[in-house]
């Protein structure tokens, strides 16, 4: 003979209030191409080089990579959090990446919030996006 446990009905229902949001962050480069490439004035004009970085292979405006081997464009760094992040859609991908220009632009050090979610994923993406060259930190959201 199975008791029938007695079930708490008028009880409001829990949620899990560990929610946490992944950032990107980047500082803005500003690529002089094609003039890196002119033998002779390239060491004065080139913004990349004289930091020892590897000019984005489009030129113009871009962000450098954390661990300075790079700069990236907008597609570049859209097409990394992608792959950081795997849940993302390449939209949503492309979203944090625009939004991490806008911001970089305004600021001198860009950042923008690529997903939130529960901590155990936030901190596998973070250190995925960290593994792919790019400045990545977790914070806590407050949600109510």
């Amino acid at each position: 003979i199975r008791e029938k446990e007695d079930v708490a009905t008028d009880a409001e229902g829990e949620t899990s209030k560990d929610y946490w949001a992944v950032l990107v962050h980047a500082p803005m480069g500003s690529c002089n191409m094609p003039w890196c490439s002119i033998p002779g004035i390239s060491g004065m004009v080139c913004h990349c080089k004289k930091d020892g970085i590897s000019p984005p292979s489009s030129g113009g405006k871009s962000l450098r990579s954390a661990d300075g081997k790079c700069a990236l464009s907008m597609q570049e760094y859209a097409q990394l959090i992608a792959e950081g992040v795997p849940v993302l859609s390449s939209a949503a991908a492309w979203k944090a990446s625009r939004s991490l220009f806008e911001s970089a632009m305004k600021n001198n050090v860009g950042s923008t919030m690529v997903i939130g979610t529960f901590k155990t994923a936030a901190e596998e993406y973070k250190d995925r996006l960290l593994s792919l060259g790019l400045w990545a930190s977790v914070v806590p959201v407050e949600r109510d």
